[in-house]
């Protein structure tokens, strides 16, 4: 088998009915009880497709960690997952602490949705890091998961899936119908000798089994 992994973003870190705004690398939030579940969803499903996970591995904000920690539990009783920094959510700035409508009342619906739907960074506003910057940690990244081999699952945030997106359509040609993942969804990629490919994006857990098994099949 040839590398595969199977990214997620963390759980829900809001109860039904609070606030909801952006949330950087500078709000540590935990997950709620929901968020909690759907990491044991994604446990659970990576368990039911019968695929042999390698490693796991997260950021090291507390989302992050716990969901992570709660598919260990499932697949690696007692183990750990690796931290790896460079899958830390970005820093939003001044989008920080903000809801959408906030941020469309200050910067516009434009920027707000280039960035939610297409991973295009808004030009008024310095995320953290840099564009080039996190490219080549995901870039290197996953030549590193490439080299491991394997089924490797990564938890990771929005951000950093975002910026993944972009970085393979532009890579592949491949156009996602947007970028965005949901709270708790997963994405597959796949390698082979034309490079990373995405096999499924923004996968409820229901459907991560099945989906899981063609990929690594296929690899």
């Amino acid at each position: 088998m040839s590398a595969v992994v199977v990214l997620c973003r963390h759980g829900n870190t809001f109860n039904k009915g609070e606030r909801v705004f952006w949330v950087g690398s500078r709000e540590d939030l935990p997950l709620t009880a929901e968020g909690l579940l759907q990491s044991q969803a994604v446990a659970a499903a990576l368990e039911q497709s019968g695929v042999k996970v390698a490693r796991v591995l997260c950021g090291p904000l507390h989302r992050t960690k716990t969901f992570a920690e709660q598919i260990c539990q499932k697949l690696f009783p007692g183990e750990s997952p690796v931290i790896d920094q460079r899958l830390t959510e970005l820093d939003y700035g001044p989008w920080s602490g903000l809801t959408d409508a906030e941020i469309e009342a200050q910067y516009g619906a434009s920027a707000l949705q280039g960035w939610r739907d297409r991973g295009v960074r808004p030009s008024e506003v310095s995320f953290l890091p840099p564009e080039d910057v996190v490219r080549d940690e995901l870039v290197n990244l996953l030549e590193e998961l490439r080299q491991q081999g394997g089924v490797s699952v990564a938890i990771t945030s929005n951000g950093r899936l975002k910026e993944l997106s972009s970085l393979l359509r532009e890579r592949s040609g491949v156009s996602l119908a947007s970028s965005s993942v949901s709270t708790g969804s997963t994405c597959i990629l796949v390698h082979s000798v034309a490079g990373w490919h995405i096999s499924g994006w923004n996968l409820k857990a229901v459907e991560l089994a099945p989906l899981l098994r063609a990929a690594a099949t296929r690899s």
